[in-house]
């Protein structure tokens, strides 16, 4: 997950300092408000409800006064500016000193695209400008299955904010997260009977779905009774109810399993050194026998993303180690170095079937990039290629938002307004002055 602890930094550039009283708490998307005293900032994990709240913070004691209801929230021209899921800006005028609401909140636009767990795209300035791209909430998201004959659009009867598709084994299954109406849960579409089905139907959060190798099952990480996110595993054909597959002190979700189902990759938020530190996503292995995780990867670098190789030998995972995120891979069994796949930027990898390939993407606009590798002798990149263009929803940290078909010829991805509408940009002029009017009646 991309949310965590508060930290300070001179602008001038030094050592980040935590904000006291916040090491437990999940931020997102701070915004700092004038006078440097305090941040707004999206609140995510157990005290959040499925459609989030956004609070102020005060830095100095880290106290938290949560003020609404939104997916994000920022600050200008004395309005809070926030978003909702379903892709409405709200203003609300608001006191900094006082840190407090001083009247109602309007709707000031509708259609604002939405990403992730909903998160508004927009931007405002001090000066009184608003930026927005249009796109009108999560429902314009599409599966789309790129093949042969080129991209074909899955034809769900539920939409929603999707997240995390993954083709089952045999091809003839597509597992997503689909946020329908507030709280994420898990859908299966089948290709031969074109049905959607419901899998998960408990849990204020399920997400990031994980094939066992043989189908039968999928584990997936799931937020219950108040808890951090754990891992769960339950039947695909929703013959049984979720079990508890592996629990941890923070938040942790599923990666991906070995050949034989003997064994899960999972990524967990750890601290490590004495005296604590800034928590960061390590990267275990779950043997399901006795169900102890080996630790693979445990540094202060953030490692996640964690795909085993179709022979079980390699590990590909994204590692922001360098300074920014890139894909490593590495033997399973912890022997030998990590050798850098990607040059310039990546994450998200995913294997080709025949495992001479590692894909990965770049950025949100940019194509899915294919390296050629081999394993003889050691594991070495050989030459890096454009794969395809397609995916342009990504989300973090948490899901790797695109497939590869279980026989190489297909890449599953989502594609934002379906695969026609062109992304769009709006640019609004001294909205204030808009939002004056609409409360004052002028």
């Amino acid at each position: 997950m991309n949310d965590g602890p508060l930290y300070t930094v001179p602008a001038s550039g030094g050592v980040p300092v935590a904000v006291p009283n916040t090491e437990d708490g999940n931020y997102v998307h701070p915004w700092v408000l004038p006078g440097a005293e305090a941040v707004l900032a999206r609140m995510n994990g157990p005290e959040a409800n499925a459609d989030g709240q956004v609070a102020v913070v005060d830095l100095m004691t880290g106290e938290a006064d949560v003020l609404a209801v939104a997916t994000r929230i920022a600050y200008a021209s004395g309005y809070l500016v926030m978003s909702t899921a379903d892709g409405t800006l709200l203003a609300q005028p608001f006191d900094v000193k006082k840190r407090q609401m001083t009247g109602q909140a309007v709707a000031i636009l509708d259609g604002v695209e939405t990403e992730g767990p909903a998160i508004g795209e927009y931007a405002v300035s001090m000066e009184g400008g608003l930026a927005y791209q249009a796109g009108g909430g999560a429902s314009d998201e599409a599966l789309v299955i790129l093949g042969q004959a080129g991209p074909v659009e899955i034809p769900l009867s539920e939409g929603g904010d999707l997240e995390g598709p993954a083709f089952s084994p045999d091809g003839r299954r597509v597992v997503a997260e689909i946020n329908t109406d507030g709280t994420p849960n898990l859908w299966i579409w089948d290709r031969d009977q074109q049905t959607q089905q419901l899998l998960t139907v408990e849990g204020e959060l399920n997400f990031t779905p994980v094939w066992t190798p043989d189908g039968a099952r999928i584990a997936f990480g799931s937020v219950r009774d108040g808890g951090s996110p754990q891992i769960y595993w339950q039947a695909a054909d929703g013959s049984d109810v979720a079990e508890l597959l592996f629990a941890h002190d923070g938040t942790t979700s599923p990666g991906s399993w070995t050949p034989d189902g003997a064994a899960l990759t999972v990524v967990a938020i750890r601290t490590h050194g004495e005296g604590g530190g800034q928590p960061s996503p390590d990267i275990g292995l779950l043997t399901l026998a006795d169900s102890t995780v080996r630790w693979l990867l445990e540094t202060d670098a953030a490692e996640f993303h964690p795909e085993v190789s179709p022979d079980g030998t390699w590990l590909a995972y994204t590692s922001d180690r360098s300074g920014q995120a890139e894909v490593y891979v590495q033997a399973l069994d912890g022997t030998g170095g990590q050798i850098q796949v990607s040059a310039g930027g990546g994450f998200a990898p995913r294997w080709s079937p025949d495992g001479t390939t590692v894909y990965f993407a770049t950025s949100v606009s940019s194509p899915i990039m294919a390296a050629a590798v081999r394993t003889d002798g050691g594991f070495r990149v050989t030459g890096r290629a454009e794969a395809f263009q397609g995916p342009n929803d990504f989300n973090g940290l948490a899901s790797i938002n695109w497939d590869v078909g279980p026989a190489g010829d297909e890449f599953l991805y989502i594609g934002l307004g379906g695969l026609t509408r062109a992304v769009e940009f709006i640019w609004v002029l001294n909205w204030p002055e808009i939002v004056r009017g609409m409360t004052s009646g002028n």
